[in-house]
């Protein structure tokens, strides 16, 4: 049985797993983590066939960053290297990763 890691373990970790809504194992590694300012891991993005390997393909790079605003905390969210996606992926991939997965009103 696997238990869930602490965020202490998190930091220290350079490869990871994540389990998404689709129930697909994602293989990630988590690039850097600053305590409630950023978090940021690499990752294939849209690699949701069993059957390809994607292990030799580039990655993303997704940073989540926290920040002190008049109105309380501005989280940006931001993924870039789309362009070392290879071309018959990299349309799909973008849209797919780009399509709002929830909505947060405050």
């Amino acid at each position: 049985m696997s238990r869930q890691k602490s965020v202490a373990e998190l930091a220290t970790a350079t490869v990871g797993l994540m389990v998404v809504t689709l129930m697909v194992t994602i293989d990630m590694t988590i690039e850097r983590m600053d305590a409630e300012r950023l978090f940021s891991y690499r990752w294939h993005p849209h690699a949701v066939d069993a059957s390809h390997d994607y292990s030799q393909e580039p990655t993303t790079l997704v940073e989540f960053t926290l920040e002190d605003v008049p109105e309380g905390t501005r989280l940006t969210i931001v993924e870039s290297g789309f362009d070392r996606i290879p071309g018959e992926r990299r349309a799909t991939a973008f849209a797919r990763e780009h399509e709002p997965t929830a909505i947060i009103d405050p």
